[in-house]
């Protein structure tokens, strides 16, 4: 039984950040569905499962790539914006600022009133408030 198992996910996808990201909003979906109980939640819900499920077993390695790489471009505002959020919260005593050129995280003392940071990587000169 567990030999046919592994011969069947054999070659298979597997799981990735968009398959996490679909689960997850299937869930969330499925959960507002059982206050409110609407098929506008419902279809949605059980249809991203299955699509989470077929990519999971899906042998088109470079289909499911160009699907995480376009989720992946989407998504990178809202994931750097949580990474700085997190810093901040992590480690009070800093503020993290990004550099308009080359996007390079700089961090600086707090409580410093209007400063000019230099941009580490390329050298650009920026003024904010700490």
């Amino acid at each position: 039984m567990r030999e046919k198992l592994m011969r069947f996910l054999y070659g298979r996808y597997g799981n990735d950040l968009f398959n996490s990201f679909l689960i997850g909003l299937a869930l969330t979906l499925a959960i507002m569905n059982l206050f409110v109980n609407s098929s506008w939640l419902f279809y949605p819900s059980y249809g991203l499962m299955l699509y989470s499920l077929f990519r999971s077993f899906s042998r088109k390695y470079q289909k499911r790539r160009q699907e995480l790489n376009w989720f992946l471009k989407i998504s990178l505002p809202i994931r750097e914006w949580l990474r700085m959020v997190g810093l901040q919260l992590k480690n009070r005593d800093f503020r993290y600022y990004r550099c308009k050129q080359c996007r390079q995280l700089t961090r600086v003392p707090k409580g410093r009133g209007k400063i000019a940071i230099t941009c580490p990587r390329c050298g650009n000169k920026f003024s904010k408030r700490t």
